[in-house]
């Protein structure tokens, strides 16, 4: 059975520079949209659009039993997939520019079902040569819109 409906959700990333193991700066991201958030037996996706001075980006995440793979087009290009434990390569692009990208998922906590929740990935990523370590946070925000 196929659920789909629209809710209000929070997206914060909080992305550390990383020199050996020393953070060398921080950055905080947080955004609250609407999302589109569709259920099957099997898997749950939510559909949102982000805006930034570079453009509009589409991101699709979906979730599929411990994993999960987030797609974005637009401004920012990129198709990452989290496995917990589990190393991962892709490509990310940002304009005109494209960096390898590799990562490892450290933990993922989800706890998203079709009334809402929250998911939460931390993970360490090496894009164009420069280590970070990146905790994604989505939250839903009330019911349905």
């Amino acid at each position: 059975m196929e659920e789909i409906k629209t809710i209000k959700i929070t997206v914060e990333s909080f992305i550390d520079d990383i020199e050996g193991d020393t953070v060398v700066s921080s950055e905080r991201y947080s955004s609250s949209l609407t999302a589109i958030l569709k259920v099957t037996d099997n898997t749950l996706s939510l559909m949102y659009t982000e805006s930034d001075d570079n453009g509009k980006t589409d991101t699709a995440l979906t979730v599929s039993g411990e994993k999960i793979t987030v797609c974005r087009s637009g401004a920012l290009c990129s198709e990452f997939v989290f496995t917990e434990g589990e190393w991962t390569s892709s490509l990310y692009k940002a304009g005109e520019y494209s960096f390898d990208a590799r990562i490892f998922t450290r933990k993922i906590r989800n706890n998203f079902t079709r009334t809402g929740g929250k998911l939460s990935i931390l993970y360490d990523m090496t894009v164009g040569g420069a280590d970070k370590r990146v905790r994604m946070k989505i939250t839903s925000v009330g019911g349905a819109v």
